[in-house]
């Protein structure tokens, strides 16, 4: 299965369902599942911003949200310039998910940039929960 990098906590706020747009300056042709990694780096004034904001849910600790894992997987429905999503940046490529999902147990694994794949039998047995 493809698989993103994505920094936390927006990595989180993608597999729970909060956040139904990824920003990058790049395109892809693909659409379909696609895990979402946590990388091993904490956007930390992304974090104390998001905690600011009304109607954001994160961990009140930034140190629980898992690094280096794959956290869950959405689905890749749009990459897009048009804006329909006020998470969607003014200048970037805006990738629409939907159906997103997290899994019970992330699963340590190494990130890449761009897309890149993960074995299927990686995640055949993992448990998921709907956002």
């Amino acid at each position: 299965m493809k698989c993103l990098t994505v920094q936390q906590p927006w990595a989180w706020l993608l597999v729970t369902g909060q956040k139904d747009v990824e920003n990058r300056s790049w395109d892809t042709g693909y659409r379909g599942p696609l895990l979402i990694h946590a990388g091993k780096r904490l956007d930390r004034a992304g974090y104390d911003w998001l905690r600011r904001q009304h109607g954001i849910r994160l961990p009140r600790d930034p140190n629980e949200l898992d690094l280096g894992v794959i956290l869950g997987r959405v689905t890749l429905v749009d990459c897009t310039w048009r804006h329909s999503s006020a998470w969607h940046e003014q200048g970037s490529i805006g990738w629409y998910v939907e159906r997103a999902m997290r899994l019970e147990v992330p699963i340590r694994w190494r990130g890449q940039l761009g897309l890149f794949e993960v074995p299927d039998e990686q995640t055949r047995h993992a448990v998921w929960i709907r956002a």
